[in-house]
């Protein structure tokens, strides 16, 4: 029998490849072994190429995006030098629309299918892999037909790592800078009872986190609210959480109602809001006025339940610096538990290739295409937009300065003010690290020596009570931990000793963690602004890590 291995090269362990599985499914009646071969792009051309030639293969096939595109590009030469005789077959975004070009720079390739695969991949092993055509270009079936893609022996594998599902394929808007808005895309549903029956099977494996993959999750919310009921009235008391894309303007008041009764971390949705600008929405094909789409957002994070992911493009058409920092602060307000800010990329196939192609765009000849200027933005306003990107992840995102930046902020305009002078401190600094806590906080105070001077010892106090509040250990870091500090612990650890202070009765949640003494974290703020502003006359808090308790004492200085 022969062997098709089935080739993964993923941007993090974490994130499984679902198309080949697919794949997978759709050959399992036929006489072949297909083997799934999973690794991430941290492993290199050699170490790839290396474990592929040991399982020997009759064919390969890779699953080709943006992130394993050059990855792939690297090894193509190689895998043909040592395997002649082994069949290549290349499928996904990165061959789909440009398949020819592919056959002309790449003689190692064999076979493309383009599209969704499954019916073309059948095809192919049906023909005892030999068609004449190297493209095939074969209409899948209707999606509700095609094979479930898990099976039994997947879920050891896939132990700590995301569950993607997809109800549906397709999108039913034209956004001119996604694939998905292609018209070869057209939205096709898998039947909601039959949604239901699979997310019982993958839910009886006790998966961490299932993500749905449909562009557009609530495009029809009659389906997507059946799902959603589903989820809260079965899945409640498991730890699972559920990931999905949506369009905030298609929520329903019913919808609303539904997941008011949602538990913490069961559900999480991702809003690709991209701009607010009205030019800009109209020119990408994705118009929605921001203030129907605002309000929307809102109401879902009020219902505190919901994790709420938004996303922001730069780079798009019509939106110049002015507009962008208009979009970065309406989103930014919004306080979404996550905000992603990125750059434009400019897929092959998309409609925005073509627009890029023949305007001013310029943009990276490598995957991922990113733009590089426009006739909006200059270079330096796109590398100075990536910057602020990255302090968004690692300030914004990690929640860990949560009471830093929000005090932070009042010192300057707006939050897009803040960033951009934090970004110019690293453009100037290009040689300093954010990677880890520790770095972060040493940037921020840096920032604050030079830029707020008299409010050093203030921002020191909000940085301490950020990590305080979500440290896993009663270690301070040595970057807190100054004479004062020390002197103030062990003050008011003696004082808990004799049993001289008085606790705040209201603000006690575990009495009981003062026999542990030992291991709280005691905070005594250097100024007097942070104590009037956040504690009372002579306070100092205790912090119990991991159990999210404050104890609230009184004591003489």
């Amino acid at each position: 029998m022969k062997k098709i291995l089935l080739i993964a090269i993923n941007a993090r362990y974490s994130h499984p490849n679902l198309a080949l599985r697919y794949l997978r499914s759709s050959v399992k009646d036929l006489p072949y072994t297909c083997i799934i071969q999973e690794c991430t792009t941290k492993l290199g051309p050699e170490a790839i190429t290396a474990s592929i030639v040991r399982q020997k293969p009759d064919a390969m096939a890779f699953s080709v995006y943006i992130w394993n595109v050059e990855l792939i590009k690297a090894i193509l030469p190689v895998i043909k030098k040592d395997m002649p005789d082994a069949l290549v077959i290349m499928g996904g975004p990165e061959v789909s629309y440009n398949a020819h070009d592919w056959l002309r720079q790449y003689s190692a390739i064999d076979y493309i299918i383009v599209g969704s695969g499954e019916a073309g991949f059948r095809r192919l092993l049906e023909e005892n892999m030999d068609l004449p055509e190297p493209v095939i270009d074969i209409r899948n079936p209707p999606f509700r037909e095609i094979s479930f893609p898990y099976c039994d022996t997947d879920f050891q594998d896939l132990k700590n790592r995301y569950l993607y599902y997809e109800s549906s394929r397709g999108c039913p808007y034209q956004c001119t800078y996604c694939l998905s808005s292609r018209m070869d895309q057209k939205l096709e549903y898998r039947d909601p009872g039959m949604v239901m029956e699979e997310l019982d099977y993958l839910m009886s494996n006790n998966p961490d986190y299932i993500k749905f993959i449909d562009r557009t999750f609530n495009a029809r919310p009659d389906i997507s609210r059946q799902i959603w009921t589903y989820i809260i009235d079965n899945f409640s008391e498991q730890k699972t959480a559920f990931h999905f894309e949506i369009n905030p303007a298609l929520m329903t008041e019913q919808d609303m109602a539904v997941l008011k009764r949602c538990r913490p971390g069961l559900i999480q949705f991702e809003a690709g809001v991209q701009s607010t600008c009205d030019r800009t929405l109209r020119a990408i094909k994705r118009y929605t006025p921001w203030e129907k789409v605002k309000p929307v957002l809102r109401e879902l994070i009020s219902l505190a339940a919901i994790h709420l992911h938004v996303d922001l493009i730069a780079g798009l058409p019509c939106e110049g610096m002015e507009e962008f920092k208009s979009s970065f602060n309406e989103i930014y307000a919004l306080g979404a538990h996550h905000f992603q800010l990125g750059l434009l990329k400019i897929l092959p196939g998309t409609e925005m290739k073509e627009f890029a192609d023949r305007t001013s765009y310029r943009y990276s000849v490598k995957a991922p295409y990113t733009v590089i200027e426009n006739q909006w933005l200059t270079r330096e306003d796109l590398e100075l937009i990536t910057l602020m990107a990255a302090l968004v992840d690692r300030l914004y995102n990690t929640h860990h300065f949560d009471l830093t930046l929000e005090n932070l902020q009042g010192s300057f305009h707006t939050p897009f003010d803040l960033y951009q002078a934090l970004a110019e401190n690293i453009r100037k600094n290009p040689n300093r690290k954010l990677s880890g806590w520790e770095n972060s906080a040493a940037f921020i105070l840096q920032f604050v020596q030079k830029r707020l001077p008299m409010d050093h010892h203030f921002y020191q106090d909000c940085i301490t009570w950020d990590w305080a509040s979500g440290a896993q250990s009663h270690r301070i870091p040595g970057l807190l931990l100054d004479q004062f500090a020390k002197k103030s612990r062990k003050k008011v650890l003696k004082l808990l000793s004799s049993g001289s202070y008085d606790i705040e009765p209201a603000l006690i949640t575990h009495k009981a963690d003062l026999r542990h003494i030992d291991q709280t974290i005691v905070f005594i703020p250097h100024s007097i602004l942070f104590k009037e502003k956040y504690l009372n006359t002579n306070s100092a808090v205790l912090f119990i890590p991991r159990k999210k308790t404050r104890i609230y004492l009184t004591i003489d200085r």
